[in-house]
């Protein structure tokens, strides 16, 4: 009978042992998440800008440039900067040229930025607008900026071409192209 008992103490406690240890958990589904980094561009206005007016010295005419939006869907957060050139002086007929100088101040014709919004879910903090400045065909101006650890998605801005008449300036149809960059 001893025998017996001992063997149901036993079996009682291996039995209340087994309810102590838990189940082993479900070890889950691991999720692997693979992005592949895209481009830097950007989307320049397609249409053709003009500017109207008197040729009275000091006139200044005021348009849009249209919208210009950038996208950044490299995945790096490395930043980017917008900058802005023209393509030479602008040329009228014959020998008619009015100069646009060389410096990012003072030429006669200006590009103001504006307001930089995002588009869809990107974030605008760390992307500013630039300071902008006189548009030559010889030095670049800062247009727009995505900070380092910032700018990506896509954001939009519709900057401002402003064109004071210089002296000395023959009445004709001037022209030059805006190219903006970034890099």
């Amino acid at each position: 009978m001893r025998k017996s008992l001992v063997l149901a103490i036993a079996a009682l406690s291996t039995a209340g042992l087994a309810a102590l240890v838990p189940a082993a958990a479900n070890a889950g589904t691991q999720v692997n998440v693979n992005l592949t980094g895209g481009a830097l561009s950007i989307t320049e206005p397609a249409a053709a800008v003009t500017l109207s007016g008197s040729v009275n010295v000091g006139t200044v005419l005021t348009q849009n440039l249209g919208s210009t939006t950038v996208s950044d869907a490299r995945g790096t957060l490395a930043g980017w900067t917008v900058t802005a050139k023209t393509s030479g002086n602008l040329v009228g007929s014959g020998s008619n040229s009015i100069s646009l100088g060389t410096a990012i101040v003072g030429g006669p014709l200006n590009l103001v930025t504006g307001a930089v919004t995002p588009n869809g879910a990107s974030l605008l903090g760390g992307v500013a607008a630039g300071a902008g400045g006189s548009l030559n065909p010889n030095a670049a101006i800062t247009v727009a900026a995505g900070a380092l650890g910032f700018g990506g998605g896509s954001f939009s801005y519709n900057p401002t071409l402003t064109f004071t008449v210089p002296a000395n300036t023959v009445a004709d149809n001037y022209s030059t192209v805006v190219t903006q960059t970034v890099a």
